[in-house]
């Protein structure tokens, strides 16, 4: 049995280094989590 830590650490983490999260989820279809990266820098 989890104790459902795991999304919590993800959205405190994600929130610490500007990631974007969002979560669709449809009954007896599936859920879809989404991430977004800030863009990083171009390196030489």
């Amino acid at each position: 049995m989890s104790t459902g830590l795991g999304l919590s650490m993800v959205k405190e983490t994600a929130r610490r280094l500007g990631f974007k999260i969002s979560v669709t989820s449809s009954p007896g279809e599936g859920t879809t989590f989404n991430v977004k990266l800030p863009k990083g820098k171009k390196r030489k």
